[in-house]
């Protein structure tokens, strides 16, 4: 999981009070247990998701969510032959007015789980198929589902042993739930012959694993299995672990602009407190205050600097214009705090509703207790996807915005008539054959317009009638799901090239600057671990191997980790 730092750690601090030992946590051993009741952190969700190994927390349900379970599920089989409930004794989507005998409970429940696992693509990933498992027993937890305590420990059984069903990706409309990518999970529960798991790296039988591991699969009981299902989890579990890593890349495009500041020894004014505590925007002041942390310190973004003419100066368009210190620098520098701020307060929006999420019912129908065991069961809509997809669409766009503003400051540092007289293209010797990082922004620009497509698809904005016209009105936020991980994918490519490229343009501008070639306390940082594994490149290269090192670092982390203290 990516340190707590940079925005990520000014979401959590004003907005979870989260410490790095997990709140509801007790030690057990060298790892922790960590009881189920409805009352997870974002960060938790997280860290057990992309848990291995050598630092599983394993999740237990909280006792006495235990027992109240036990409770509320005696309660309910009661009511089971006495009252007509829809989803418990009656059929789904348009079969909600058939009433099934309470001899056919058991085997619907199996009928059910096999008609709803029709999922197409491939396997879903380790990590969101662990936080689907986490997310849907949380919410159970909270007892509005009546589900009983076995099948909720085979789920959590199944997350302790890291045993991973194989879920496709593709099949949720996200309206009653995510009903297909929930049924897979529930074909393994109950065995189903075809039903697969990812166990110490294979991909198996799932009936052959439990044998080997000694679990019984579970016999589903009334209610079960549409309570299985019902609940926007896929999509939850894509939002919660997409927002996650999106506020790191937004640290890691503001580390961009601050190095692109520094290669061109920008103007610093554009970044002065008093402006952006002028537009009243809490997303632009934050990441206004993380650009003067990056660059403080800096001696390259001086007065003294800009008035250094390097050598290919000359070719500038307006050199004979400008005297002394620079004006204002282009947009993609200059509205930096306004244009990253933005996509914070969009991060912050789907942060926010992901975190009420986690933590909330979202079964249909919902059971609600009373006194002396009387029980209120209501038919609702909880399930529905929407209050998560249209702020999904959001960050879509948001994060697409943030690799376009990245490629224009990348696209600016090849021309030396935009980047104050660097080499063109950034090219490291003064050979004429040099092409250098020309064709890596080729390479940029098709993942620009990719994210720019998946902005433009607007998923939540479409839909298509299922069921009858029962479920006239489905979210399409699964597909938003998707396209946050798909997005997400765009921006670590083009916010590595942008880091490779602005170290680039800093070494070239090492030379001629003497005693004004220092970096800031946060840029230097970002700097010398991107140096750590990538060397200046004097000669031209292959850059393949560059970029996916620094894509790498990017992608796990380890670059916000050495900004941790700055």
């Amino acid at each position: 999981m990516h340190p707590l730092t940079g925005v990520l750690k000014i979401f959590v601090s004003e907005h979870l009070h989260y410490e790095e030992v997990p709140m509801n946590a007790n030690a057990q051993g060298d790892g922790h247990v960590i009881h189920l009741k409805g009352k997870l952190s974002f960060l938790e969700v997280v860290r057990i998701a992309r848990a291995h190994t050598s630092d599983f927390p394993m999740v237990r349900l909280d006792p006495e969510v235990r027992d109240r379970m036990v409770v509320i599920r005696g309660w309910l089989e009661k009511l089971i032959p006495r009252r007509v409930m829809y989803g418990i004794n009656t059929g789904c989507g348009s079969n909600r007015n058939k009433i099934i005998p309470l001899a056919d409970l058991i085997r619907y429940q199996k009928k059910y789980i096999m008609t709803h696992a029709v999922g197409f693509g491939q396997p879903l990933p380790r990590e969101v198929v662990r936080a689907m498992m986490l997310l849907r027993v949380n919410s159970f937890s909270l007892n509005n589902s009546a589900m009983t305590v076995q099948l909720c420990e085979l789920i959590l059984d199944l997350l302790n042993m890291d045993i991973t069903p194989v879920i496709p990706e593709f099949g949720s409309v996200g309206a009653s739930g995510d009903l297909v990518p929930l049924a897979h999970l529930g074909a393994v529960l109950i065995g189903l012959p075809w039903a697969e798991v990812f166990y110490k790296g294979e991909r198996r039988n799932a009936r052959e694993v439990f044998t080997e591991v000694k679990l019984e699969h579970h016999v589903l009981q009334p209610k079960e299995a549409m309570g299985l299902t019902n609940g926007a989890t896929f999509i939850l579990a894509n939002a919660a672990l997409g927002v996650h890593d999106a506020f790191g890349l937004l640290t890691l495009a503001n580390l961009g602009a601050a190095l692109h500041a520094e290669a061109i020894r920008g103007e610093l004014n554009a970044f002065d407190a008093r402006i952006h505590e002028a537009r009243h925007q809490d997303g632009q002041q934050i990441v206004a205050s993380e650009l003067r942390d990056l660059l403080a310190g800096s001696l390259r973004t001086t007065s003294e600097a800009q008035k250094i003419d390097f050598p290919d100066e000359k070719k500038r368009p307006d050199r004979r214009k400008r005297k002394g210190s620079r004006v204002q620098d282009a947009y993609s520098l200059r509205c930096a705090p306004q244009a990253h701020g933005a996509v914070y307060d969009a991060l912050l929006n789907l942060a926010t509703i992901v975190q009420n999420e986690i933590n909330a019912s979202t079964d249909n129908p919902l059971v609600f207790a009373g006194k002396r065991g009387k029980l209120s069961v209501l038919s609702g809509g909880n399930f529905h996807g929407d209050p998560l997809a249209i702020p999904l669409d959001a960050a879509i766009i948001a994060l697409a915005k943030l690799a376009s503003i990245s490629n224009a400051r990348l696209y600016r540092l090849l021309n030396p008539a935009w980047s104050f007289g660097l080499p063109a293209d950034l090219a490291g010797s003064d050979d004429e054959d040099n092409t250098a990082l020309m064709i890596a922004q080729y390479a940029v620009a098709s993942r620009v317009m990719h994210a720019q497509g998946l902005a433009g698809a607007a998923f939540s904005a479409l839909s298509i009638p299922t069921s009858m016209q029962q479920e006239d009105y489905v979210s399409n936020g699964a597909n938003s799901a998707w396209g946050l991980r798909k997005t997400l994918g765009d921006l670590r490519s083009v916010l590595a090239v942008e880091l490779l490229a602005g170290c680039q343009a800093v070494d070239l501008g090492t030379p001629h600057l003497g005693d004004l070639a220092v970096l800031g306390q946060g840029t230097k940082r970002g700097y010398d671990c991107i140096r750590q594994y990538v060397p200046m490149m004097h000669e031209d290269r292959s850059l393949y191997p560059d970029i996916q090192r620094v894509r790498e670092l990017v992608t796990k982390g380890e670059l916000l980790k050495a900004l941790e203290h700055s």
